[in-house]
C-alpha cells in the first residue's frame, strides 16, 4: 500500500464534487483535529436528499451516530435532509487497520469506504460529522444536466469575487469569466462577453458588449465592445471595436483606435496610430501617429512565406492601398487612395 508509512491525517474526496472549496477542506480538517475522533464525514444538508446516505447524530452532539442508505431508512428517518457527501478525513495508520477488515460481502460485491465507520463503532471509537453551510459545495456531477449546473455555481463564485473587489458587472446572467482572469476596480463589464484564460484588465476599462477576450491583457482606461481578441496586448487608452479581430501577436501600444472589421495579427501598433475601418494589418510594425486609411490591406504573404512591413511615424496611407510586402514606408510619407506600394 503506497501510504502504508503514512501517520497523520489523510483526506479523501470523490472527484465527480467539484464545487467543494478549499476552505471547507481546510475547517473539517480543523474540527476533525480538535475533536480529536478517528474519523470527520463532510455531511451537507439538502432539499432532496434521495439517493444518499442518511446522517444520524448522536443527540445534541457533533458525533456520527450511523449512515443509513436510502433503502434501510426508517419512516422516522425519512425526513432526514442531512447526508454524506463522501468527503472524509481519516487518522492514519488507524484507517489502513480499518480498510484490511472490510470485504465486498454485500449486494454488489463492491467494497464501501463507509464500513470503516461501522468497524470504528462497533469498537466505540468516536467519529465526527462536519456539516458544510453551503449546500451546493456537495453537488455531485452524474450527468451533463448537473454539469451545467455546477458550472452556473461556479460562474456565481467567480462574479461575486469580482463584484465585491469594485468591478462593476451590469448583467451577471450574460457574463462569462473564467477563474484565472483578473480584473482590477473600477472596471465596466457589459453584458455578453467571454473573458476567457489568463486575461488581465486594468483598472478604468469598459469591456463590452458582447466581447471575448482570450489570454488578453488591457491596460487602463481602454474600451473594447463587439469585438473578438485572443493573446493580444492592449495598451492604455485605447478604443478597439465594434467587430474589430486581435490576433495572436497583436500589440497596441497605447491611445490607439481599430474601429469596424479591423483585423490585426502580428503587429504593432505604435502610440497614438489608428485603423478605422475594413483594413488588414499583418506582420507589421507601425510606429507612432500613424492613420490606416479605410480598406487598406497589408499583403503580407507571398504563397510561401509571410514577409514583414514597416510604417515609419506619422504616415497617412489613403484609403484602399495595399502594401505588398516586404515593404517599408518612411516617416511622414502619404500614399493616395488606391496606392500600391
Amino acid at each position: 500500500m503506497l501510504f502504508r508509512s503514512f501517520k497523520g491525517d489523510l483526506v479523501v474526496l470523490y472527484t465527480d464534487i467539484p464545487l467543494l472549496r478549499s476552505e471547507t477542506i481546510l475547517s473539517m480538517l480543523d474540527e476533525h483535529r480538535k475533536t480529536g475522533v478517528i474519523g470527520t464525514v463532510l455531511t451537507a444538508e439538502i432539499n432532496n436528499p434521495k439517493g444518499y446516505g442518511r446522517i444520524v447524530r448522536h443527540k445534541g452532539s457533533n458525533l456520527l451516530k450511523g449512515i443509513v442508505e436510502e433503502k434501510d431508512l426508517t419512516a422516522e428517518l425519512q425526513e432526514c435532509r442531512e447526508i454524506n457527501t463522501g468527503a472524509y478525513v481519516f487518522s492514519a495508520p488507524e484507517i489502513f487497520t480499518a480498510l484490511a477488515e472490510i470485504d465486498n460481502k454485500n449486494a454488489q460485491g463492491e467494497y464501501y469506504l463507509t464500513d470503516v465507520i461501522k468497524i470504528w463503532q462497533q469498537r466505540s471509537q468516536k467519529v465526527g460529522a462536519f456539516k458544510i453551510d453551503d449546500a451546493k459545495e456537495a453537488l455531485g456531477i452524474n450527468n451533463k444536466i448537473e454539469l451545467a449546473e455546477a458550472e452556473r455555481v461556479m460562474r456565481e463564485r467567480i462574479l461575486r469575487r469580482h463584484m465585491l473587489a469594485g468591478v462593476t458587472i451590469e448583467d451577471p446572467d450574460n457574463t462569462y469569466i473564467e477563474a484565472a482572469v483578473e480584473i482590477d476596480s473600477e472596471t465596466l463589464i457589459k453584458p455578453g462577453c467571454f473573458l476567457i484564460g489568463g486575461t488581465v484588465i486594468a483598472g478604468e476599462c469598459e469591456i463590452g458588449p458582447y466581447t471575448t477576450l482570450i489570454d488578453c491583457r488591457v491596460e487602463s482606461g481602454s474600451h473594447i465592445f463587439y469585438s473578438y481578441c485572443q493573446n493580444a496586448k492592449v495598451g492604455g487608452g485605447c478604443k478597439v471595436g465594434p467587430f474589430s479581430h486581435l490576433r495572436a501577436g497583436t500589440e497596441l501600444v497605447g491611445n490607439n483606435k481599430v474601429g469596424n472589421f479591423v483585423e490585426v495579427k502580428q503587429s504593432s501598433i505604435g502610440l497614438g496610430s489608428k485603423a478605422a475601418h475594413l483594413s488588414y494589418v499583418g506582420d507589421a510594425q507601425l510606429a507612432e501617429n500613424c492613420n490606416i486609411g479605410a480598406g487598406t490591406i497589408v499583403a503580407n504573404y507571398d504563397g510561401k512565406k509571410k514577409n514583414k512591413t514597416d510604417i515609419g511615424a506619422n504616415v497617412f496611407i489613403g484609403s484602399h492601398t495595399t502594401l505588398v510586402a516586404p515593404v517599408k514606408i518612411g516617416d511622414g510619407a502619404k500614399t493616395g487612395a488606391g496606392a500600391v506600394v
